[in-house]
């Protein structure tokens, strides 16, 4: 019987996603929504490795059973709170917005400091294998390479806003672009894929009004032909460091494989790692209430070779669960953002992804209105993908990455500006 539930919850999660995919690209702009994207991970990244985990014989239905639940209940959380942030009826509304041409140098700027600090981790595509002052330096390379990613989001909003790609700003956002083309070359990194994809389409749709059937069928393309190369990308990424052919990767194998492939205990599964976390957490009767976040924080932002490891780690909150994180995934796979829902409030995490949903539906009703919102939104829409598949921590880095790094440098060009919802037009008014 409860292998008859447990299927029966995933076959209701796996119709939801498609029936968002369905709904968000009928949509008026339902491709650059953060549902869409929500969908296709999950579809493509998530459920094949939840059918794999029905051939395990040391995981038990009742666990499959409690993980689809968290699996749905998470989802249509974040479904529910974007489109109720999408949806958010205001008569008066002040938000931030700055003049980007006021900051046209410092844009220049931020582009090359961030090109350079790009430049400098471009032989090390990931943090794997590195320790002590090489993974430092790593670790804030990388997040000084934040830098040009804004730099490049700005140009692409001025870029739509003039309606012009002759000008500067189209050259740093191509030189972006082409900086991020070279590192899936290099290294095939599904993120950077993700993030050239939508940011490309994005520019292309805005521009060009009258291919916007061609970009919607385009993304959809792109997205559902990633997921099935998805599952070779450890091989691809094997066969990038040799001299063996891509050409010699059968993608259908091992596309078919993902579905029945047995967990390799020594690297663990993200999907798995989560089920077995969640069993975990509710047997030990550990739950974090939101340590998480602040731990996950003072990983990125509280530099170790300042304070020294013993004071950093002196700094975050034992959650009861860390060592057998550590242990299950061996800093290689992933938790998933699921987990870190359910380890913060058990069945109730889902409420997590209800805040972060409405907070994005907020984001998206007012880019139109602001060019600080349009940049926040572009950058989260770009990495939403991880939120499900890695963590909530990659959505939060977003955000903190902002209000640290660019935020102190264009605080005196921001502005307010005052919103008024025209009730007979149900549309807004712009008071500047």
């Amino acid at each position: 019987m409860e292998r008859i539930i447990a299927e029966i919850l995933v076959a209701i999660y796996i119709a939801f996603n498609i029936r968002i995919i369905i709904q968000y690209y009928r949509q008026k702009d339902g491709i650059f929504q953060m549902p869409f994207m929500m969908g296709i991970v999950c579809l493509g990244v998530i459920v094949p490795q939840l059918l794999s985990l029905y051939n395990l014989p040391y995981l038990r239905n009742i666990t499959l059973i409690k993980l689809s639940v968290v699996l749905i209940s998470c989802n249509w959380g974040f479904y529910y709170g974007f489109t109720k942030g999408r949806l958010h009826r205001v008569k008066h509304f002040t938000l931030i917005d700055l003049n980007i041409d006021k900051i046209k140098y410092l844009i220049l700027l931020m582009a090359i400091i961030g090109c350079y600090f790009n430049l400098k981790n471009a032989d090390r595509a990931s943090i794997g294998g590195l320790e002590g002052a090489e993974r430092a330096s790593f670790l804030i390379n990388n997040l000084l390479t934040s830098f040009f990613s804004y730099a490049a989001i700005f140009s692409l909003i001025k870029c739509i806003q003039k309606k012009s790609l002759k000008n500067i700003y189209f050259i740093i956002f191509i030189s972006y672009c082409s900086l991020q083309l070279v590192t899936i070359l290099a290294g095939a990194r599904r993120s950077y894929v993700v993030n050239i994809a939508f940011l490309l389409a994005f520019l292309i749709y805005n521009m060009y009004p009258q291919k916007k059937k061609i970009v919607r069928r385009s993304i959809l393309i792109i997205f559902l032909a990633g997921c099935f190369v998805s599952p070779s990308i450890s091989i691809i990424r094997t066969y990038l460091n040799s001299d063996t052919s891509l050409q010699n990767i059968d993608y259908i194998k091992t596309f078919k494989n993902s579905f029945t492939h047995k967990i390799d205990l020594d690297v663990g599964q993200d999907v798995y790692n989560c089920a077995k976390g969640i069993e975990y957490c509710q047997t030990n009767n550990l739950y974090s209430y939101g340590a998480d976040l602040w731990n996950g924080f003072v990983n990125v932002y509280i530099p170790r070779f300042l304070i020294g490891e013993e004071a950093k780690k002196n700094m975050k909150i034992d959650t009861g669960y860390n060592d057998f994180i550590e242990q299950i995934t061996h800093n290689i796979t992933t938790m998933t953002g699921y987990f870190d829902a359910f380890a913060a409030f058990s069945f109730g995490g889902f409420i997590i992804f209800i805040g972060i949903g409405y907070f994005s539906g907020i984001l998206f009703k007012f880019s139109n209105y602001s060019s600080l919102y349009q940049l926040t939104y572009i950058s989260l829409l770009t990495k939403i993908h991880s939120l499900f598949s890695h963590g909530i921590q990659y959505y939060l880095n977003v955000i903190e990455s902002m209000i640290f790094l660019l935020l102190p440098r264009i605080i005196l060009y921001i502005s307010r500006k005052k919103l008024t919802l025209i009730s007979t037009k149900k549309e807004l008014r712009c008071d500047q």
